[in-house]
């Protein structure tokens, strides 16, 4: 779905084998598939169907992530999809307490999308989720961290690497796990960068430090994934590049990646290491 390729021939097979698929699949990949095939616009209606039948197990098992994903997706397709809706809302807080923004925000449109906001648990989950994200909001505007965020995602989406880089040099001291997966996860989509640059280097040697200092844990499963990936695209083979790539490797940290992140954190990142020649330890 990411590269824009439709594969017709792949999701009518898929959609005819629905059954099949929901009850052997787990719920992160029921959720993948089901956003896939509405970010393209197919009609899987035996799928979604299946989704439908099986919406207790598959909201009471997903991720956070993956429960806004099927949600999103019925919206997106215009399936009203009520039993999937219903136990969406016995989960209310639990999605509200345990979702990031974006999924309560993708959750919060399928519900008003779809116009299922009639019954008291609708509106809970409304309440609940305007409540989240207004506390969320409030302590953000008083974050350093999320305030020098923003300047580097809108310095990223302007390829304005060097930008990005002078951020780190003038206030690395201040910078938080997010801040340094936010600045290598831009680098890793701009093809433009001298990597030959000194401060293109400071920085991969202070996240190299950062990690061996922190630990793993402290980047987290996302930013893990986020830095190895573009360590991947960029196809960098550095001194500095391969500290960085060796230490998320080793037996400790893959063990920890394996147990505390995504699917996709983990796909991404044994991508990354296939990808620079790197074997988990």
């Amino acid at each position: 779905a990411k590269v824009g390729n439709p594969l017709p021939t792949l999701f009518s097979e898929l959609d005819s084998h629905a059954k099949w698929f929901v009850n052997e699949g787990y719920t992160q990949e029921i959720a993948n598939t089901v956003w896939a095939g509405a970010k393209l616009r197919l009609d899987l209606p035996h799928l979604m169907d299946e989704v439908e039948v099986n919406a207790r197990w598959l909201i009471s098992n997903g991720s956070a992530q993956a429960v806004s994903n099927i949600a999103w997706a019925c919206a997106t397709l215009g399936i009203p999809s009520p039993n999937l809706f219903l136990e969406i809302d016995k989960r209310a807080l639990w999605l509200v307490e345990n979702g990031s923004d974006q999924d309560i925000e993708n959750t919060l449109w399928a519900i008003s999308t779809l116009n299922t906001t009639s019954t008291e648990k609708n509106n809970l989950l409304l309440e609940l989720g305007q409540q989240q994200q207004q506390h969320q909001q409030q302590n953000k505007s008083a974050n350093p961290a999320v305030i020098r965020n923003k300047k580097i995602i809108d310095l990223g989406r302007k390829k304005n690497w060097r930008g990005m880089l002078y951020i780190h040099e003038t206030e690395s001291k201040e910078f938080d796990h997010i801040n340094y997966a936010t600045v290598m996860n831009y680098l890793g989509f701009n093809l433009s960068i001298d990597y030959e640059d000194i401060a293109f280097n400071s920085f991969l040697d202070d996240l190299a430090d950062q990690l061996q200092r922190r630990g793993i844990e402290w980047m987290g499963g996302r930013g893990i994934a986020n830095i190895l990936s573009a360590l991947g695209t960029m196809e960098l083979k550095s001194p500095n590049a391969k500290r960085i790539a060796l230490y998320i490797s080793k037996e400790a940290s893959a063990e920890w990646l394996a147990k505390n992140g995504t699917p996709e954190d983990v796909a991404n990142t044994a991508w990354a290491c296939a990808t620079l020649g790197i074997f988990w330890r």
